[in-house]
């Protein structure tokens, strides 16, 4: 029944063990101690459903299966051989909610509602988007496009635009990517900074259709490899394991700030940006270059398993005894964050202006 995707309860085994019981001309109570134990035993647990799916769905899910084979076994070798770990990129957009918050809390028991507040009602709402891309050989791209939801931008922005050293920021009504800046991103942002000869794997949206017929691809002999429409969330290394990490630790230091900096707004403009960029600075550090092959060996395209490695919310946001107080001169303030890059504890004053 699981393999065929039906929904399986405690009444369900019940019900089966009784049937087969009486099958058998046995006596058989089939007890809830029972049905645990039989639970454990076969290492069962209830789990949210994350997805309903029709019986067309199942039947084409076959069909995916094949064509990731191929890809896997076909495809990405060609790829691979043309072309070192350090050559082949893997793009792709991923949304962060203007404010991180979660949807379960503890609280004291025998309480009928539960409320908790947030900073802004549209922080919750609305979203920005991140183009990230990272290499096969456990890279980070330096340069993050970051796309705001706003319709235009004031002018005293501009002043700012460049002081966030891992963003490229630009805007759009939706807060999303449309084609234009799937050009943009190319053009201004990727392309300039890629050796020649380099690969890239992405999914098989629409928007990137006018990008791919850029004649700057074609002098930097940029390789585009479109995955398999449907493939994207076990053949996309960034949709396997990495947009997961990214906004493990955005949640993480969201709380952190609302424990211990209350009155920090997250989501205005200013804010928002100086935490994303240290967010995608900590991620650039040597130490997570595991974490990112990780993700490619999670979408099938290695067969060696990287090192052991913590993550990035485990490793900046885990304050040990001894680095209670800001590593900084002359600041006694409580420590914030540990640095991936240079293992400092920094305070939350000294962490946004602690990029490197």
């Amino acid at each position: 029944m699981d393999e065929n995707y039906e929904t399986i309860h405690d009444y369900t085994i019940r019900e089966v063990a009784l049937r087969e019981a009486k099958r058998m001309g046995k006596v058989f109570k089939a007890s809830r101690k029972w049905i645990l134990s039989f639970k454990n035993k076969h290492n069962l647990k209830s789990r949210h459903i994350d997805a309903f799916v029709t019986c067309k769905k199942i039947e084409s899910r076959d069909d995916l299966k094949k064509k990731m084979k191929e890809f896997r076994e076909n495809t990405w070798p060609i790829l691979r051989k043309g072309h070192s770990e350090k050559k082949i990129w893997n793009a792709d957009q991923t949304g962060l909610k203007l404010e991180s918050v979660g949807l379960r809390t503890i609280t004291v028991k025998g309480k009928r509602k539960i409320y908790r507040k947030i900073q802004r009602s549209s922080a919750v709402t609305h979203s920005l988007t991140l183009h990230i891309a990272i290499s096969a050989s456990g890279k980070l791209f330096k340069k993050t496009y970051l796309v705001l939801h706003e319709k235009r931008l004031p002018r005293k922005f501009e002043k700012i635009r460049n002081q966030f050293e891992y963003l490229r920021i630009t805007n759009t009504q939706s807060g999303m990517m449309n084609s234009a800046k799937s050009v943009d991103w190319m053009k201004n942002t990727f392309l300039p900074s890629i050796p020649k000869n380099s690969a890239l794997l992405l999914d098989s949206w629409t928007g990137f259709n006018q990008m791919e017929k850029l004649p700057d691809i074609k002098k930097k002999a940029l390789q585009i490899q479109i995955l398999p429409a449907g493939t994207t969330s076990e053949l996309q290394p960034l949709d396997v394991f990495f947009n997961r990490q990214l906004k493990a630790f955005n949640k993480r230091m969201n709380e952190k700030i609302k424990i211990y900096h209350s009155k920090y707004c997250i989501s205005k403009r200013e804010n928002m940006l100086s935490l994303v960029n240290l967010m995608m600075s900590q991620f650039s550090a040597p130490k997570f270059q595991p974490m990112i092959q990780l993700a490619w060996f999670k979408a099938g395209y290695t067969k060696t398993h990287p090192p052991s490695f913590i993550t990035p919310a485990a490793f900046c946001f885990s304050i040990q005894e001894d680095n209670l107080v800001c590593d900084s001169n002359n600041c006694f303030n409580d420590t914030f964050m540990i640095c991936a890059h240079c293992s400092d504890a920094i305070c939350f004053s000294h962490s946004l202006n602690h990029i490197h």
